[in-house]
């Protein structure tokens, strides 16, 4: 991931599991980035705690990753 200032050609995180979520989360705290307004996230695991987040984070349930092609 990159700060604030350097350019992006990105929008969004898809975190596939809590802990990467988890990473992604401190990272943007660390680095003063902010949820929505730096870049969209979206956690795939149907995390139990995301509503408690400020901003509330989207989870999605997923019994299989392998079929979802994230190129």
């Amino acid at each position: 991931m990159v700060g604030r200032n350097i350019h992006r050609t990105w929008s969004a995180i898809i975190a596939t599991n809590d802990m990467i979520l988890e990473q992604v989360l401190m990272y943007a705290k660390n680095n003063r980035l902010t949820i929505p307004h730096d870049f969209s996230l979206i956690s795939i695991d149907d995390v139990s705690s995301a509503a408690f987040y400020n901003p509330p984070i989207t989870t999605v349930f997923c019994l299989c990753l392998r079929e979802i092609n994230f190129s």
